[in-house]
């Protein structure tokens, strides 16, 4: 049986939480393309929202702050959004339990600003950084993260030797993404 739907404002995003799906509240939004499902334990609410896509929304720096406030989050995509270092930062002060996290296609970049905090995300076993603005700075970054088992770098052409260290001595991961370039293997 389905339930009327109500309305929450997730990073600036009309959220609406609905009939109950397989014992949790089913969260979608129409604001965005390609339409997303999301799902949410607890009261239905956003406060025990797990898992949070909003690949391809227009969603900003200021959004990303009001994600940040989403305690019980593991997962989360920003893919193709339009957080940069600053939104990146809200996340990583406050999101440390993540398990996944996408940037793919984010204005992020080697800033200290948001790229340091990703070594504050421990309990990270997927990364996105699918990014030509990723270099060796950024990935040294990713030393701490020892849980690490999916890595996407496809787009990271600026990446050497250096990174090439780094990414060795990540000691669970199973899988890289990377095309082309600078590392040797020297």
């Amino acid at each position: 049986s389905s339930s009327a739907v109500s309305w929450y404002d997730v990073a600036g995003v009309g959220v609406g939480v609905g009939a109950a799906v397989g014992g949790k509240a089913a969260l979608v939004t129409p604001l965005c393309k390609p339409k997303k499902v999301y799902t949410a334990s607890g009261d239905g609410g956003t406060t025990g929202l797990r898992s949070l896509s909003l690949d391809s929304c227009a969603i900003t720096d200021d959004g990303a702050y009001k994600i940040s406030m989403l305690p019980s989050l593991i997962k989360l995509n920003l893919a193709d959004t339009r957080i940069t270092n600053d939104g990146l930062k809200y996340i990583t002060d406050s999101l440390t339990n993540l398990e996944s996290l996408s940037l793919f296609f984010c204005d992020v970049s080697d800033s200290e600003q948001g790229m340091e905090g990703l070594s504050r995300l421990t309990s990270l076993t997927e990364l996105n950084l699918d990014s030509r603005d990723i270099t060796d700075h950024s990935i040294a970054h990713l030393a701490p993260l020892v849980k690490l088992r999916v890595l996407d770098l496809f787009s990271a052409y600026r990446l050497t030797d250096l990174s090439a260290l780094v990414i060795s001595g990540l000691p669970e991961l199973a899988k890289i993404e990377l095309c082309g370039g600078r590392i040797t293997g020297q």
